[in-house]
């Protein structure tokens, strides 16, 4: 009897301990919002997203620059490619990630900020301009108290740019067509009232699940960006379609 106790329990080892292709720490799992983000995640994140859309929303906020004297502030910086898109002019990225800030570092080493985004005492006045690059909006469960930071953090006459989706509608407008990296991902959208539950599976080749992602996201409006920012002394400029439901709506403080 002890013998097959034995069997069955090396069974049950090899099966939770089995390696297959990549690194053990990366075995299959599951990890909601901000447990997500390690160094696996990192390296592929623009493997699975499309990082061209950042060239697109860099335009549009180059536009906007109106002199040299530009003090920019990327909130959620990421690997830092928006700054580096933005880097001709005065630029500070924000990012409460430690994978993220070291990529960042490691790939361009524009200035990043390791800070959380809800500190209202981060800043005071020190920007003219305030750019809220994709996904970062939707995380904000309370718009007033965003606004109220936004106005805090931003210079008189200065300008938010704030990236956002109208709808989950057309979502494969974000994801990248031809991931680099030895494997493949799967997107899953579940709707609910105010918001989005997105699921990103991750397998290597063989269709192994090597990491699921559950993402909580809010929905936001043009009409709730307008009206919560001039609650808090911001004019709407304008809005503008950059491909898809992809948007920027550009306010001012007054």
């Amino acid at each position: 009897m002890k013998y097959i106790l034995l069997i069955i329990f090396i069974i049950l080892y090899l099966c939770f301990n089995k390696k297959e292709g990549f690194s053990p720490i990366h075995k299959s799992n599951v990890r909601f919002d901000d447990n997500i983000i390690d160094d696996f995640y990192v390296d592929i994140y623009y493997d699975i997203y499309d990082i061209n859309l950042n060239n697109l929303i860099a335009k549009n906020i180059i536009k906007i620059i109106k002199n040299n004297n530009t003090n920019i502030l990327c909130i959620g910086s990421k690997s830092g490619h928006m700054l580096e898109l933005l880097s001709k002019v005065n630029v500070t990225g924000l990012e409460n990630n430690d994978s993220f800030i070291n990529k960042s570092k490691k790939i361009y080493n524009h200035k990043v900020i390791k800070g959380n985004y809800n500190n209202i005492n981060l800043f005071n006045n020190n920007f003219t301009h305030i750019v809220i690059p994709l996904f970062v909006i939707h995380l904000y469960k309370d718009l007033d108290y965003f606004f109220k930071i936004m106005y805090k953090w931003v210079k008189y006459n200065g300008y938010i740019s704030i990236t956002y989706l109208s709808n989950w509608d057309d979502y494969d407008v974000l994801l990248n067509d031809n991931p680099s990296f030895n494997a493949n991902y799967n997107i899953e959208i579940n709707e609910y009232v105010g918001g989005i539950i997105l699921k990103e599976k991750i397998t290597n080749k063989s269709g192994k699940i090597k990491r699921k992602n559950i993402w909580s996201y809010n929905n936001i409006t043009l009409e709730n960006l307008k009206y919560n920012s001039s609650l808090k002394d911001f004019k709407f400029i304008e809005n503008v379609n950059i491909k898809g439901n992809i948007n920027i709506c550009t306010l001012q403080k007054i």
